[in-house]
């Protein structure tokens, strides 16, 4: 994406929705009411900013480095990051795939559920596994159930349905004895 699109997308956040896809605004709601509910000690390394991506970045690329961070969140990098060199740039990983950034989280999610053909969480997630990591199947499960394409289809193509799909039908007995003249 060039420059002048980005900045588009940052004025006006809707030119971010993809077609049969969840919408942009819709989306970043779920986010901060997932951050929300996570304890405070969870909540600044639950999803990867650009900001701390940075930060690991730099500790990576300086070990030796005790300016970067606290002692803490240097053994959390440590232990959680490595840097790996793929197409000619050095990119922070975990478990030898690319870290999502929380920035770019609706754009991967859109891209990984439109390649596993709208097929579900556990088939996003694979989808989603081979390109990137650092995001949680709950933010998942909640991307697949908000998508406007699989609640057609699991209505039956109404979107909105609110009905109970399945109506219950009386039993035998009471249609029989409703046609049995007093």
């Amino acid at each position: 994406a060039s420059a002048v699109q980005e900045n588009e997308c940052l004025e006006n956040p809707k030119s971010r929705d993809q077609p049969g896809m969840p919408a942009h605004r819709e989306w970043e709601r779920t986010v901060d009411e997932y951050l929300s509910g996570l304890h405070s000690r969870k909540r600044d390394k639950a999803l990867i900013n650009l900001a701390l991506l940075e930060r690991i970045y730099d500790y990576l690329v300086k070990p030796s480095s005790t300016a970067i961070g606290t002692a803490q969140f240097r053994f959390w990098a440590r232990r959680n990051f490595a840097l790996v060199e793929i197409a000619g740039a050095k990119v922070v990983t975990h478990e030898g795939v690319p870290v999502a950034v929380k920035e770019h989280i609706y754009e991967i999610l859109c891209m990984c559920h439109l390649e596993a053909q709208h097929a579900g969480r556990d088939r996003t997630c694979k989808a989603l596994r081979q390109y990137y990591n650092w995001i949680p199947k709950e933010l998942i499960a909640a991307f697949v159930k908000m998508c406007p394409t699989c609640k057609c289809r699991r209505t039956g193509g109404h979107p909105t349905m609110k009905h109970d799909p399945a109506p219950r039908l009386r039993s035998t007995s009471t249609v029989l004895n409703e046609n049995v003249p007093p």
